[in-house]
């Protein structure tokens, strides 16, 4: 099947035009000032170890911890003791549907006969 031949309409506007321009030229320029060198004194040691501060931290506060592993500890008791012979049973409450209510009284509607079989 062919598609037939559609004329196009005429535009509104006219269309801007898009003007590339040409990449600017990159100059690199190295500006540099000749230093003397410079020295620094040295450090003398000691040779072994030393503290670099002589002291011991203490906390403003005691922290009081407790039994050790207190807190990583979770007892949970069961909710009921287990059954004889290790059979698993599950109890499951059906309760009833809710009343719902919408704000307005409906009409009771017939629902219509399907047109074909399922």
């Amino acid at each position: 099947m062919l598609n037939p031949l559609i004329l196009k309409p005429v535009p509104d506007a006219v269309a801007c035009e898009i003007v590339t321009l040409a990449d600017p030229e990159l100059v690199n320029v190295i500006d540099w000032l000749p230093l003397l060198p410079t020295a620094t004194d040295p450090k003398f040691t000691l040779d072994g170890l030393a503290p670099s501060w002589p002291s011991i931290p203490v906390p403003d506060n005691a922290i009081v911890a407790g039994e050790p592993g207190a807190l990583l500890t979770i007892e949970i008791p069961p909710a009921s003791l287990p059954t004889a012979g290790g059979v698993n049973v599950a109890v499951n409450d059906a309760l009833p549907p809710a009343l719902i209510v919408i704000g307005i009284v409906a009409p009771l509607m017939l629902n219509p006969v399907p047109e074909g079989a399922a």
